[in-house]
């Protein structure tokens, strides 16, 4: 019984300490090209990464492999409130990132596909309302772009080709809903 206690304790013990990670300021960081690579001991570091705020408050952690980002990223608030939330495959943006304000309301909601911004990206003013709707294909700029005021009400339309150029009707709207501006362009060009 004692032996399989000996045993069991140190794996019990190892399991936790590898659940917690290590603090930031006990990983070196060398930076080739955009991609950020974390080291301990000279090794490339697997495992969770933390670091927190001079009050003890977890203001970042994440996941790496290899060094490399990988799996869930979030950064906080000073006041444990969550600031950021994004996921990466080796290094690389890959899948939804979540942006909040201070006050924990969402401010921008994206999609990255291989390091791009690709889908639907939502921006919100501070009280909750849409400011910004886009999309973008590859890292490019494409479709219809709207934004709005603070308010709720149509601001602007624009919009691009695949190519990310000035396309279609752009029309700008004054608070009332008026219009105030209206161009078309035709691939990149005012038609």
């Amino acid at each position: 019984m004692n032996l399989i206690r000996f045993l069991i304790l140190p794996l019990i013990l190892i399991g936790c300490s590898s659940e917690k990670g290590v603090s930031l300021e006990k990983i070196d960081i060398i930076t080739n090209g955009s991609v950020n690579i974390h080291f301990q001991n000279q090794s490339k570091y697997s495992g969770r990464i933390y670091k927190k705020s001079s009050k003890n408050t977890l203001i970042l952690e994440f996941n790496t492999k290899d060094g490399l980002y990988n799996g869930i990223y979030k950064e906080y608030f000073e006041d444990g409130i969550l600031k950021k939330e994004s996921n990466y495959n080796l290094g690389v943006l890959q899948g939804r990132e979540r942006k909040f304000f201070a006050n924990g309301k969402l401010s921008e909601d994206l999609n990255y596909n291989l390091g791009n911004l690709n889908g639907v990206r939502n921006v919100y003013w501070i009280n909750g309302m849409m400011k910004e709707i886009n999309n973008f294909k590859n890292g490019i700029l494409v479709g219809e772009t709207t934004y709005f005021y603070s308010n709720g009400k149509l601001r602007k339309t624009i919009s691009f080709d695949l190519q990310g150029r000035k396309d279609g009707l752009w029309t700008s709207y004054d608070s009332e809903g008026k219009i105030t501006k209206q161009t078309e362009f035709d691939k990149g060009k005012v038609k």
